[in-house]
This record gives C-alpha cells, sequence and structure tokens, in this order.
C-alpha cells in the first residue's frame, strides 16, 4: 500500500491507528479476541467498548481503525477522545454492502436499516421497504447520494471498501458529520471467520449476548457437518467459478471457498494452491486442469446451463458441463440478482456446508438444497 494514503488516513480521520498501538486505557477492560476472525476485535469495559478493524481493504497493511461504542450519557476517558464514538445502541443505520443486512437480520434489527448500496437485496422486508420509500438506495463509489444520508441521520454508515481509495470516502463523510465505521468481513480466509463477524455487528446493537449465541450453535453445526465427512475416503473433484472477458478468477487454495469444498468432502481442484485470494488464469488453462471435475459449483450468476453458455460457448465441451453436474448457489435469488447465498449465507456458514454436502455426499444428508440447485 502506498505509504502517503496511509499516513492521509490516519492524520485526516483520526479513528486509524498503527496496529503496534498498546494499551487504550488501564484496568477494567475485558479483552475479546475472536475465534476465528482476524479482522476485528473487541474490548469490553463496563461503560464503554472499543472495536478494532484491522486491514479492511485488500492489500491492507498495518492499518487499523478504533471505534468507542457508549451509550449517549457516557463520558468517555481522556485516553479515548482521539477516536471515533459511536453512540449506541444504533437505532438507524446505513449498509453499504448487501452482506451486512445478513448479520442484522440475525439480530433482529432489520428494521433498523434505512439505507441499502443498490437493490441488489434479497431480504424482503429490505426490498418492500425500499419500494415503498422507507428505505433509500444510498448509492455507491462515487455516485453516494449524500443529501438523501444527510436527511437520514444515521447512527453509523456500515462502509466496505476494495481498495485504499475508499478513505476519501470516509473522509467526506466525517467532514458530514455522519459516523462510518470499516467492515472487513469479506476479507476473512475461513467461512465460521465471515460468520463470526455477527459478534462485531452485535457490539453496535448491545447485542453482545445474541450474537455470541447465535455463533456458538453456527459453530457446534458446522463442525458437526465436518465430522461426517472426516473419514470419507472418496471424494469428488470440485471446480469452482466461471470466466469472464476469457479470465476465469478461481478460488485460491487456501480461500474460503475452498475451505468450504474440503470441510465439505470434496477435493479442489487448486487444493495445493497457497493463494488466500482468487486466481486468474485463461479459460483453457481451466478447462485444461479441471476437464475431469466431477462436479462444478459457483457458476457466477447463472441460473441454468444456457445462461453459462451465453458467457461462453466452449464451456459445452467442458468436461462437468457435458456430465450434468453443475450446481450453483443461485437458489434464492432476486429477479434483479439479489441473492440470498450472500447475505444470510455468510452467518449461516452451517446452511452452506450442509448443501455442499448434500451436493458431493447426497447419501448423506439427501439432496435437497437451501441455497444452491443443480443447474438444467
Amino acid at each position: 500500500m502506498n505509504i502517503a494514503v496511509f499516513l492521509t488516513a490516519i492524520f485526516v480521520l483520526g479513528c486509524a491507528s498503527n496496529s503496534t498501538e498498546t494499551n487504550l486505557v488501564s484496568g477494567g477492560f475485558g479483552d475479546f479476541k475472536p475465534v476465528h476472525a482476524e479482522g476485528f476485535s473487541v474490548q469490553t469495559g463496563a461503560e464503554f467498548t472499543v472495536v478494532k478493524v484491522k486491514n479492511p481493504w485488500q492489500a491492507a497493511q498495518n492499518i487499523e481503525f478504533t471505534y468507542v461504542l457508549a451509550k449517549p450519557s457516557i463520558l468517555l476517558p481522556d485516553s479515548l477522545l482521539q477516536f471515533k464514538r459511536i453512540n449506541t445502541p444504533v437505532k438507524k443505520v446505513i449498509c453499504m454492502a448487501t452482506g451486512h443486512i445478513g448479520y442484522i437480520d440475525k439480530l433482529q434489527e432489520i428494521g433498523s436499516i434505512r439505507g441499502v448500496s443498490g437493490n441488489y437485496v434479497y431480504n424482503k422486508q429490505v426490498r418492500d421497504s425500499l419500494k415503498a420509500g422507507s428505505i433509500m438506495d444510498a448509492g455507491y463509489d462515487r455516485n453516494i447520494n449524500f443529501e438523501a444520508v444527510i436527511n437520514i441521520q444515521p447512527d453509523v454508515v456500515f462502509l466496505y471498501g476494495v481498495g485504499a481509495e475508499v478513505t476519501s470516502l470516509i473522509h467526506k463523510f466525517e467532514e458530514l458529520k455522519i459516523p462510518v465505521v470499516m467492515v472487513g468481513e469479506y476479507l476473512e480466509k475461513t467461512p465460521l471467520a465471515k460468520a463470526e463477524w455477527i459478534k462485531f455487528f452485535g457490539s453496535f446493537y448491545e447485542k453482545d449476548s445474541l450474537a455470541n449465541a447465535y455463533f456458538e450453535k453456527v459453530e457446534q453445526s458446522y463442525n458437526s457437518l465436518v465430522q461426517i465427512t472426516k473419514t470419507i475416503e472418496k471424494r469428488p473433484k470440485v471446480v469452482s467459478g466461471l470466466p469472464w472477458n476469457d479470465v476465469w478468477y478461481v478460488p485460491g487454495g487456501k480461500s474460503f471457498a475452498a475451505k468450504f469444498i474440503a470441510d465439505a468432502g470434496g477435493n479442489y481442484s487448486w487444493a495445493e494452491n497457497e493463494s488466500f485470494e482468487a486466481i486468474p488464469l485463461s479459460l483453457e488453462a481451466v478447462m485444461i486442469q479441471a476437464d475431469n471435475a466431477d462436479i462444478w459449483i459457483n457458476a457466477g450468476g447463472a441460473k441454468s446451463l444456457n445462461e453459462i453458455l451465453s458467457v461462453d460457448e466452449r464451456l459445452k465441451q467442458f468436461g462437468p458441463f457435458k456430465r450434468n453436474n453443475v450446481y450453483n448457489n443461485t437458489k434464492r435469488i432476486t429477479e434483479v440478482g439479489g441473492n440470498d447465498y450472500w447475505e444470510s449465507g455468510m452467518p449461516d456458514a452451517h446452511l452452506i456446508l450442509s448443501d455442499l454436502i448434500r451436493i458431493f455426499h447426497p447419501e448423506l444428508l439427501g439432496s435437497e438444497c437451501f441455497y444452491y440447485h443443480k443447474l438444467n
């Protein structure tokens, strides 16, 4: 990352701090380090909570944002005044990524959402509110409707960024006196790490107990499913993804998608790869490497085999396509592309794992899936 961008973010925003910073306050704090997630941590005091978000965009290094959560009546110690304060529990929020909606829904706070970014939303209550005008489309990137955001006067805007350029958006929100919090759950490397971010959102609603209890059930269910496939010897070979403009971004061998496949008893075609990120390959390279794959999953937004062929006719010669073994996570999707897999599926990682086991080993759990369906 460019060091100038980093230093500008630290100076202008006032809520970012170097990850080497030590104690925020002395005494009275209980440290909470997530079991799986790497992107956030929590320190809980008697009257306030300190939440840290670490490296919340791609390629970020040694970036840390610190937020102090407290009721409006609480006076903070001088040692915390340098950090961004968020008054809790939040009642009005804007989600700049649809993935945030799933966590908030599990916390039974869907009514707090007053704005979203775009209409790629699956949650029916949110979609209905968008149509009725009680929830606004806040826009995205450089097209954010700041006037509408100001009118809402949100308690917090949950923001995400792909690269360091998101710091300009944070600066703009800060200029407008709008509380903004970075969220980086999409960068986590395992399914349970993504699911554990419900604890992060729970802190803002003062629903830590509910968030912890929900995640504990998800974790227990997920680990129980892993035990079912642990001793399976015959594991189908699996390929994932869909090409776009002749480039096929396959998940890295250490990515959360690869972890899902392994935990479900599959043999991922790029399992030996050491990358946590997507790997850009040519269509030809993937077809050669994975032509003998038994199962093809996560084929973009395709809802049928014909939609796959509309991307590239050559895919009809691809082994798993010819064998009619293509499954996609588009069973729960709206007419405009809002996909529940990326909403409720992130906190409910055990349901995704269950689906994949049903696809790879239908003899174990049956074949009826929640997020996935076989493409015809």
